[in-house]
């Protein structure tokens, strides 16, 4: 297992779910 690759795939993860988030909470603003 390669430490770095594993960081990358945390970093990715924290990205999609703070962009997720973001479409979130905008949909509830409009609502």
């Amino acid at each position: 297992m390669d430490p770095e690759k594993g960081r990358v795939r945390i970093r990715t993860r924290l990205f999609y779910f703070s962009k997720s988030a973001s479409i979130f909470i905008n949909y509830i603003e409009v609502t």
